[in-house]
């Protein structure tokens, strides 16, 4: 799931900005599959990732590879920020990405690179 664009709300006097419950639930099964997939601590160095979104294919694709919206970018955050104090201690650790959308069925190929 790409990252959403941020909701607010007010009260009348603070605006306050919260996630979609579709948003919280995809980052919560995310982040469980992460703590099953990962048995080490939290990395605090600085690290590579290569990343494989696979999506699935239209009846009909335009093109022969998904170079359609969500965008590349919007997967990413949503991915690194439920990665955040799991694989490593901030997504500011990351200093090289390989990222790719792929037709198949839907998952998340991920490696790290230290």
């Amino acid at each position: 799931m790409p990252q959403p664009r941020p909701r607010f709300r007010t009260d009348g006097k603070r605006i306050f900005s919260y996630r979609t419950k579709a948003d919280s639930t995809y980052r919560n099964n995310l982040q469980t599959l992460l703590k099953l997939a990962y048995s080490g601590g939290p990395i605090d160095a600085p690290v590579g990732i290569e990343v494989i979104f696979y999506l699935p294919k239209p009846k009909k694709p335009r093109f022969e590879t998904p170079a359609v919206k969500p965008d590349i970018d919007n997967y990413l955050k949503a991915l690194f920020d439920a990665m955040n104090g799991i694989i490593f201690v901030d997504d500011a650790r990351i200093v090289r990405v390989i990222a790719e959308k792929a037709y198949g069925r839907p998952s998340i190929d991920l490696k790290l690179f230290l």
